[in-house]
């Protein structure tokens, strides 16, 4: 079950980096008069996601190294559960920020608006 939960949040962690440096980023969204204002409106929530991910990817493989080699790094996974901390800002900023979006950024970022 571990080895599933680290391979889930590696492939979260490609997919959300794809989306965070992709080239619909800088697509306008009904406000933005420039570039900037275009990709600051999703950046700060596929961050805190992407932080999220890294973190839990980084406790899992604390974890199959305890399991497999037997290295007493337990104690390093349970201070990194303060990450749940993140999760909960995270998960609540991505979904305001993905089902808040106008319709110029659903249509323009769709691939960003969908990872979150």
């Amino acid at each position: 079950m571990v080895s599933v939960v680290y391979a889930y949040h590696f492939v979260s962690i490609i997919i959300g980096m794809n989306q965070y440096v992709h080239y619909t980023r800088f697509s306008p969204c009904n406000e933005s008069k420039d570039f900037l204002e275009a990709t600051e409106k999703l950046d700060g929530p596929l961050l805190a996601s992407l932080l999220f991910h890294i973190i839990e990817w980084v406790r899992q493989m604390i974890l199959i190294t305890t399991i497999l080699v037997g290295v007493k790094w337990l104690w390093a996974y349970f201070i990194l559960s303060i990450n749940i901390v993140l999760y909960f800002v995270g998960t609540i900023w991505a979904i305001v920020a993905g089902f808040g979006a106008d319709d110029d950024c659903k249509n323009n970022q769709e691939g960003r608006v969908g990872f979150l």
